[in-house]
């Protein structure tokens, strides 16, 4: 059995870089995220405060991000999956 000779991309001809662009865009996202979380719960005081949210009122406000997340990291790991189960492993 001959060896397959890599393909174009493996070799990194005609790489054009996207994969790095939607990497760096994909960590700065998850920092906003990360950042807007944080303020969020060092806030949590003054926001009840001014707008008369009691436990339960906060708590859904923290619930959006928990929500956010289980109904989009779950349908866009699957659909990755689903569409490049090879890829999915592949080193950037």
């Amino acid at each position: 059995m001959m060896p397959q000779e890599p393909s174009r991309l493996d070799r990194g001809i005609g790489s054009s870089g996207t994969r790095h662009k939607v990497v760096g865009l994909t960590f700065v996202l998850g920092f906003v995220l990360y950042l807007d979380r944080a303020a969020l719960s060092v806030l949590a005081p003054a926001i009840r405060r001014d707008l008369h949210f009691g436990p339960m009122a906060l708590g859904g406000v923290f619930m959006a991000f928990v929500w956010g997340y289980a109904l989009f990291n779950i349908p866009s790991g699957s659909w990755e999956t689903a569409s490049a189960p090879a890829a999915s492993w592949r080193p950037l």
